[in-house]
């Protein structure tokens, strides 16, 4: 799946983390910081872990864009084409 973001911010202190691993806790594992600035877009990699950090005394705002939507209606529509044909198949 895919998550593509965009930041209206920004300054020092605010950033996403994000991590390959995380531990036992729930806490990133070697985070790489990405930060933000305003008007930018970022993507965190899939599979990784992120956490978006605010620092400062200032509002930060996110807004993100993602496919999981279109990719669980693609999987969802396929199943059930796949269900008829073979419904199909049985009938006949």
């Amino acid at each position: 799946m895919f998550s593509l973001s965009t930041a209206d911010c920004c300054g020092a202190g605010v950033y996403t983390a994000m991590a390959r691993k995380i531990d036992k806790d729930g806490n990133l594992i070697d985070p790489i910081n990405a930060p933000w600035k305003t008007g930018g877009a970022f993507t965190t990699p899939p599979g990784w872990w992120h956490s978006h950090v605010n620092e400062t005394d200032e509002d930060a705002w996110v807004l993100p864009v993602q496919d999981a939507g279109l990719f669980t209606y693609q999987v969802h529509t396929f199943c059930l084409h796949t269900l008829r044909i073979f419904a199909a198949r049985c009938v006949l």
